[in-house]
């Protein structure tokens, strides 16, 4: 089944500002050359001519350009000259090509089609937009499901691949489990899990992300699953808990599941399980981390604090099977469903567009 989670622009990209060269300086007889100069048009893949000129201006090819005030993201293959108010994009740790730009920016423009021409958009906010994407066991980006995705389309055959998939899931999934009756109890979860800080390494932020890597640093944020970053440093802690913050307006919604092993943060507490910990799968961790943000929504506050000591003072509701436990099974299976249902629609509804 594929699986989507969101990466920030910060996280996937280096942004810079283009040499800029203004155009009414560039002399008559640059014209009709053989670099593109790129400016905010949303025309001719944003090339309004093409010049020879001081190469010391040139931005590298390879890479997605961006019109600050147009919101026009295109990919520029080949080395160019640019404008006023143009940012470069450099992907991270992984080489650009036709195909994964054009899936990342497919993903870039359905999150910045509700931002309008001449709003104020600076590169700080740029870096916290979010895209959703494909990714691996990991949870990094899926670049190789990107690129055959694209070069499918192209191709013309995506359609008749996404309804044989369509089937084959609804064929594995046990569709019933959603209309099942269960009986549920209350849990306390200081009987669940033990709870305490996760281990982090004590650096200031500078020197904690100086070198990007594939490790999720979580944080006290209340998106992207916690993660605030991605390093290169080993995991302190290892996958299979759940983490949430003890500190923030938004602590209550920062309660997620951690599938990878991790590094942790100040005010980030880990919950490591007291039953078996193999039971704890990432459809089971999903089902408490609804059933944790359900039983602490308009909860807490500034006066009554999400501290570690209250979490485990906390009663959430749980299936249970005929002895009275937590129905481990059920909790699995509920959630598969789920997915499926979600990626089932996702998949038929692009599978219709397309035909």
């Amino acid at each position: 089944m594929i699986k989507f989670r969101d990466f920030t622009i910060d996280e996937l990209f280096v942004i810079k500002k283009g040499r800029r060269l203004d155009r009414n300086k560039i002399p008559h007889s640059a014209f009709n050359g053989k670099y593109p100069y790129v400016s905010r048009t949303e025309r001719a893949n944003m090339v309004s001519d093409w010049i020879d000129y001081d190469e010391y201006y040139l931005s590298p090819g390879n890479v997605l350009a961006l019109g600050m005030d147009t919101f026009v993201f295109t990919y520029q293959p080949v080395p160019f000259f640019t404008g006023d108010k143009i940012k470069i994009a450099i992907l991270r740790n992984h080489e650009l090509n036709e195909a994964i730009a054009l899936y990342l920016i497919t993903s870039i423009r359905k999150v910045m089609a509700s931002l309008k021409w001449g709003v104020n958009m600076d590169e700080d906010k740029l870096k916290k937009i979010s895209i959703e994407l494909p990714i691996t066991e990991r949870y990094e980006p899926d670049w190789d499901y990107m690129e055959n995705y694209i070069e499918n389309i192209q191709k013309g055959i995506l359609s008749s691949e996404i309804k044989s998939y369509v089937n084959q899931l609804a064929e594995e999934i046990e569709w019933s489990v959603l209309e099942e009756k269960r009986v549920f109890s209350d849990f306390l979860i200081g009987t669940l899990f033990n709870i305490k800080p996760t281990k982090n390494y004590g650096m200031t932020n500078d020197d904690l992300f100086k070198k990007a890597g594939s490790v999720p640093v979580i944080s006290n944020i209340s998106f992207n699953n916690g993660a605030v970053k991605y390093i290169d440093l080993e995991p302190t802690e290892k996958a299979g808990i759940l983490t949430f913050s003890d500190t923030g307006t938004y602590a209550t919604k920062s309660v997620f599941y951690q599938p990878v092993d991790f590094i942790g943060y100040s005010h980030v507490q880990g919950m490591y399980p007291l039953f078996n910990p193999s039971f704890l799968t990432e459809n089971v961790g999903l089902y408490f981390v609804t059933a944790i943000r359900k039983a602490v929504d308009g909860v807490y506050d500034y006066s009554r604090k999400f501290t570690r000591e209250s979490v485990m003072e906390t009663i959430i509701e749980l299936p249970i099977d005929e002895n009275g436990k937590p129905d481990w099974v059920y909790m699995e299976k509920y959630i598969k469903a789920i997915k499926g249902k979600i990626s089932i629609s996702r998949l038929g509804e692009y599978s219709e567009v397309h035909e």
